[in-house]
């Protein structure tokens, strides 16, 4: 059975970490979480063009996964490589 207890220690864990948060309406956004509480999440993009912290309500998400942070991923990185290769999103 999942408690709140159980996702504060799993989102506790990926505190500073890259992660990709699949949305209910099938959205994936990318980047490092930096804080949550029961109703919302901090992301920072990985982009560093998108500067700004993204706040995403609990009752949007569907998933949050781990994802490796490779060298072409992290902030101000010019390569394009896509940290989430081989996850499928749904596309528009």
């Amino acid at each position: 059975m999942i408690t709140a207890s159980t996702e504060d220690a799993f989102l506790a864990e990926r505190i500073g970490k890259p992660v990709a948060i699949f949305l209910i309406n099938g959205l994936c956004l990318r980047g490092i979480l930096k804080s949550f509480d029961s109703r919302v999440a901090l992301l920072k993009p990985l982009d560093a063009r998108d500067s700004e912290t993204e706040m995403i309500f609990a009752t949007a998400i569907s998933t949050i996964v781990s994802v490796p942070l490779t060298p072409s991923a992290r902030p101000g990185a010019r390569a394009s490589t896509d940290p989430l290769a081989g996850i499928l999103t749904r596309a528009d």
